[in-house]
């Protein structure tokens, strides 16, 4: 479980998914294409064996299965630009926007969301906090509804409500699907005809159980929750245990962590710490086009990156980089989310 940080295949949290025959559904269970799978979407991969790191060469495995689903969807109803990071409140949520999250369909990135905008966001949720770090912001005009996923809180059966980080929800009419306290759950609300705002009328609630394969090596970006100890917390619903000796652990901790599943525990034999506000690094896979010696950039997998000031390696010249040409590309995504711009230039083997 991660965030997509590179395509040509789909590289999660180190490793390149070869998803030529996986199966792609979206968190409602609809069959998807691999076509739909984009930079900075969050995803769950199941797949065969890992083939570690050789070299330059990221992990490798076969895909069988990926599913995918944003967090938190709706119209803007509010904004700070000149917070660090900026935020957007959607449905009654807090979106924090790092640098380097994709944003698409603003040309001048977080600055070109408006609050009469719909847009769809893809994030890290903290528990928590009830914030939702974004990795992917997308503006839509097609939502008929507004969705949520996040820790239902201070559920009351007689009300028929509950707390979802800003909102206070309304189920008295909703199609409901073992909600609990303190679930994890995906809820979708209606929208209000007259102006696109999300209301707190939940049509469907559905409580999302975290899934594990009993002996299999997992990875799993989040941030903590329910911590009690380094032997005692989740990641994203998944209870993990870790060494007494990593140090920094704690209750909205950003990590990445891998082990085994051992009685649904993933037992972590590695943890990292990570910056939820530092830019990604992304790496792409794939056949140049629309190459721009002027402005210095080229298209790969439907991004645009710049090349200016990108270390040249393995064949690959500004002189030598024209359409069709098979390319391998590490960068990060500028402050606004619109380019790449490439720290280094690859002819791929």
């Amino acid at each position: 479980m991660g965030v997509v940080s590179g395509l040509g295949s789909v590289i999660v949290n180190g490793i390149r998914f070869d998803d030529g025959t996986a199966r792609v559904i979206d968190d409602d269970g609809t069959p998807r294409s691999t076509a739909d799978i984009r930079l900075g979407m969050t995803v769950a991969i199941a797949s065969g064996p890992v083939t570690p790191p050789s070299g330059d060469a990221p992990g490798q495995a076969t895909a069988t299965r990926i599913t995918y689903g944003s967090s938190v969807a709706g119209r803007v109803t509010a904004r700070n630009l000149v917070s660090t990071p900026p935020t957007l409140t959607v449905a009654g949520q807090t979106v924090l926007v790092p640098a380097g999250t994709v944003i698409v369909g603003s040309t001048t990135g977080v600055n070109g969301i408006s609050t009469s905008d719909l847009i769809e966001v893809h994030a890290l949720a903290d528990p928590a906090t009830q914030r939702y770090f974004a990795t992917r912001i997308e503006r839509r005009t097609d939502l008929s509804e507004c969705k949520v996923v996040g820790t239902a809180l201070g559920v009351d059966t007689a009300l028929k409500a509950f707390v979802l980080g800003g909102l206070t929800v309304d189920y008295t009419g909703a199609s409901v699907v073992e909600l609990t306290e303190g679930a994890r759950v995906q809820v979708k609300l209606a929208l209000n005809s007259a102006d696109n705002s999300c209301t707190n009328l939940a049509t469907r609630v559905t409580a999302l159980s975290p899934t594990t394969t009993e002996g299999a090596q997992t990875t799993l970006e989040g941030h903590i929750s329910d911590y009690t100890s380094n032997a005692s917390f989740k990641i994203n619903g998944i209870p993990v245990q870790a060494s007494s000796t990593v140090g920094g652990l704690g209750n909205g901790v950003r990590v990445l962590a891998e082990g085994l599943v051992q009685s649904g525990v993933l037992v972590a034999t590695q943890i990292a710490v990570r910056n939820p506000l530092a830019s990604r690094d992304v790496r792409l896979f794939g056949t140049g086009s629309a190459v721009d010696p002027l402005n210095q950039t080229v298209t790969l997998r439907g991004v645009t990156v710049l090349y200016a000031t990108a270390l040249f390696e393995n064949g690959a010249s500004l002189s030598s980089l024209d359409d069709g040409s098979r390319l391998d590309v590490q960068g990060q995504f500028e402050s606004n989310g619109q380019r790449l711009i490439a720290t280094r230039v690859r002819r791929e083997n």
